[in-house]
Parts: structure tokens; C-alpha cells; sequence
């Protein structure tokens, strides 16, 4: 009679003891199951707001180089057909203000300029936006000028960090002009100002919950919540994501990180 309540009380033991164990073994698995779905969810949702945003900057970053190009096509017929300088300035004058009148585009366009090099009188420079420019100014030395002669008849992107005028972050657009016999006309560029993208990627970021940050190929802050983060170089080490610059200097693709 003993033996049997003693394999009674056995037999339970051993119930209580596989119960616990399946339960415990129940919230573990069910701990990684529900990590791992938030985990794909987060990768997938986080995955889609880079591609929506790297949609729209290079949807937003075509539009001041397709403007460019089809104005340095004017302006290649202008000069063929033989107009002036003062019909020149007055046509980058009257599409400098309908551009920046333009409340629908979603850049900021701040005006052309221009160096002709075969224009009547020698080489002439003109700018649709007014400013008090420095007696030495050079226009063949600007980077703008000097990216557009070696593309090679593509447009150049230029990204000033400090412009003169703006003392701000700027993007120049720049395009060499030819004669039919391949002779250089001059070098037409376009300013355009970053705000609204530096604005859209941060404001897009937070509504999901988080907050996102812009960089230059070399490393500059352009975009980041806190404001006196931006134009400081990212490896500044009072910036939090400067514990990754030296992963992506070397190419190495940041996916997922503690922060």
C-alpha cells in the first residue's frame, strides 16, 4: 500500500515538475517568437522609411538639374543667335524670380550665374542674385566652376558647406555649354538651398517615433534633430552616431545597432 502512494506521490511530483518545465519552455518560446516578429517589423518598417526618403531626395534633387539643363540650353542658343549681355542678365533675372516665386517646388532655388568666355568685350561673369561680391572674385577659381569643366559635359553637383552669401549649406548645380564645333561657350550653374530636405528628414523620421539624421559622403552633419549637431563633422565624438563613423568610412553597411 505504501509503495503505491509513494508512486502516487511520485507520479505527481513528476506532473508538477513537466507542467512548470512546459510552461516555462511556453514563455520562452513565446519570448523569442514575439521578439523575433517585432524584430522583422521594426528591420521592415525602418527598411521602407530609407527607400520613401531616398525616393524623395532623388526625386527632389532632379528637378534643379533638369531646370539647369534645359535653361543652359537657352542660353546656348542665346549666345549662338548673338545676344548681348544685357539680354542675357535680363533672361537670368526674369527666370531667377519666376523660379523663386514658385511655391510649388519643394527646393529652394536661389538664382543662376554664368561665366561666358566668348561673349563681345572678353569673359563675363553674371549673377541673377545681388551681393556684395569681393574685389579679387574669381569665378574660374569657385569649386562649382572647376566640378563643371571636369564633368565632361554632365552636370556637376557642388556641395558648399560655408556659401558666401548664405553662410550656409548650399548645393550648386553646374553645366558646361559648346558651340556646334565643340568650342566652351561659358559654364551656367544654379544654386539651391537644402532646407526643406533637411526639414522633411527629420520631421518624417519623428512621426514614426524616432529620430534620423543626414551626413555627406564626408561625414558632414547636414541634418539632425539637434541643431548644433548640424555642420559639425560626424566623428565628433559628443555626437552619439560617431561610434559608427569609423564602420562606415570602411564601407561596412549599419543596420541594426544599439544606440
Amino acid at each position: 500500500m505504501s509503495k503505491i502512494k509513494d508512486f502516487s506521490k511520485h507520479s505527481l511530483h513528476m506532473q508538477i515538475m513537466f507542467t512548470i518545465f512546459s510552461f516555462v519552455l511556453m514563455v520562452v518560446l513565446s519570448y523569442f517568437f514575439s521578439k523575433n516578429v517585432i524584430d522583422r517589423y521594426i528591420k521592415l518598417n525602418t527598411n521602407n522609411i530609407f527607400v520613401s526618403l531616398q525616393s524623395q531626395i532623388m526625386g527632389d534633387l532632379m528637378e534643379p538639374q533638369i531646370t539647369l539643363e534645359n535653361f543652359s540650353h537657352t542660353v546656348r542658343d542665346m549666345i549662338i543667335k548673338g545676344s548681348d549681355i544685357n539680354k542675357l542678365r535680363e533672361y537670368f533675372n526674369d527666370i531667377s524670380n519666376y523660379l523663386s516665386s514658385d511655391k510649388q517646388s519643394y527646393l529652394n532655388f536661389n538664382g543662376f550665374m554664368g561665366y561666358f568666355e566668348t561673349l563681345p568685350g572678353g569673359p563675363v561673369f553674371i549673377e541673377s542674385l545681388e551681393w556684395a561680391r569681393p574685389a579679387d572674385f574669381d569665378p574660374t577659381e569657385r569649386e562649382w566652376y572647376k566640378d563643371a569643366i571636369a564633368a565632361n559635359g554632365k552636370i556637376a553637383e557642388t556641395m558648399m558647406y560655408h556659401d558666401k552669401i548664405y553662410n550656409d549649406i548650399m548645393f550648386i548645380y553646374s553645366y558646361c555649354i559648346f558651340d556646334d564645333a565643340g568650342r566652351r561657350l561659358g559654364v551656367v550653374a544654379l544654386r539651391v538651398k537644402i532646407d526643406n530636405i533637411r526639414k522633411y528628414i527629420v520631421n518624417t523620421v519623428m512621426v514614426q517615433g524616432a529620430y534620423g539624421m543626414l551626413i555627406s559622403r564626408d561625414f558632414l552633419v547636414l541634418a539632425h534633430p539637434n541643431e548644433s549637431f548640424v555642420g559639425e563633422n560626424a566623428h565628433n565624438s559628443e555626437i552619439p552616431f560617431s561610434i559608427f563613423t569609423d564602420e562606415l568610412s570602411n564601407g561596412i553597411e549599419i543596420t541594426e545597432r544599439p544606440l
